[in-house]
């Protein structure tokens, strides 16, 4: 955990993300001037089942709340898949078990705070555009980690279709034959350039005989993924270069499909991958600029998102802000049907009992 002495006098909020691998959560300071810090963070594994989660979701919060240096007062969140305005999730591939699950209930329970619950990489795209961009038109927020999300701000408001479902981009298909995605489908963006899909690249190559270093690495600390091929590149390493250019060239193919359709000014790259930061804008940029239908006669802004892996914190927070200041859109929002909707509950005490507290 990572605690910064903010200033007094900010609004104390708190922001989940929850991904196929890993939970994260913390504590968000949010300046007069509107700007937001990280003030405390906490990163668990992400439980697989929906009881567990709503488990771990509840002690976060409950952690969280103990550790902040001022009373938090509100709970936002960003879950991987897609999700409805009412909150609640009818489909997610790497993280089946919120498909349906009433989240916000138990949180708002356990906690007796508001709380507000949108797409992981909404959240994102906010964060970005508040803390980077306020004046953009069109701005794309796609964040790269066990999937790929996406998430649109069009004209100062995030963009959520007509039924919450917009902006999910790893699930279009740029390669017909390409390999088989967790959706179902076959050739969809997130199969070839998602965070996981660069540790397969990275193990492929080694399979085929084609990275000794990467080989190596592996061999040495047993694992060999995204974070792997990064330390490659910065360490000068060709395999891990050309493992590298082979997956920014798939992620350049699905912004190229972007911006042709929405034309935007900026573009904010997240999730685990930003980590990599100016080696990941350059190497899309180069890519794109080789793609002069997609690239010529635009100005784009492309950029990490403020954050980087931890954009999506931030973006949460703000997500549940924003509901203090704009309540009735929630309400408006939460009023629309959604058919898949299940209902855990679990009240504050039964979950404190389910699982001791996190530690700080």
């Amino acid at each position: 955990m990572r605690t910064v002495d903010p200033d007094a006098a900010s609004p104390h909020l708190i922001g989940l993300d929850l991904g196929g691998t890993k939970l994260a959560g913390g504590v968000v300071a949010l300046d007069a001037d509107g700007r937001a810090r990280l003030v405390v963070e906490e990163r668990v594994p992400t439980p697989d089942s929906s009881a567990a989660l709503v488990r771990a979701l509840v002690d976060l919060v409950a952690h969280l709340r103990s550790v902040s240096p001022h009373p938090p007062v509100a709970v936002g969140a960003g879950i991987a898949g897609h999700i409805g305005l009412d909150g609640i999730a009818v489909q997610a591939a790497n993280t089946p078990m919120v498909v349906g699950i009433d989240l916000a209930g138990p949180l708002r329970e356990a906690s007796g705070l508001p709380v507000r619950i949108d797409n992981d990489a909404n959240v994102v795209a906010l964060a970005a555009q508040r803390q980077l961009a306020p004046d953009a038109r069109a701005l794309v927020a796609v964040t790269f980690g066990t999937g790929i999300g996406g998430g649109l701000v069009l004209d100062g408001a995030l963009w959520r279709g007509a039924a919450g479902l917009a902006g999910e981009p790893g699930h279009m298909v740029v390669a017909a034959d390409g390999p088989l995605c967790r959706c179902g489908q076959r050739g969809c963006w997130e199969a070839v350039a998602s965070g996981t899909a660069l540790g397969e690249a990275a193990r492929r190559a080694v399979a085929d005989g084609e990275a000794p270093d990467l080989a190596a690495r592996w061999s040495n600390s047993g694992r060999l993924d995204g974070q792997a091929v990064v330390a490659g590149l910065r360490a000068g390493e060709a395999d891990a270069e050309a493992v590298w250019q082979g997956w920014t060239g798939w992620v350049a193919v699905g912004l190229a499909n972007l911006i042709q359709l929405i034309d935007p000014d900026v573009i904010v790259l997240g999730g685990g991958v930003s980590a990599s930061g100016e080696l990941l804008a350059s190497a899309v940029t180069a890519h794109l600029e080789a793609m002069s239908v997609a690239w010529s006669h635009r100005r784009i802004d492309l950029r990490c998102a403020p954050g980087g892996p931890l954009a999506g914190v931030v973006g949460a927070a703000l997500i549940g802000w924003e509901d203090q200041a704009v309540p009735e859109r929630a309400a408006a929002d939460v009023a629309a049907p959604n058919p898949s909707r299940q209902n855990v509950t679990m009240s504050s005490a039964t979950a404190s009992a389910a699982r001791p507290p996190l530690q700080p």
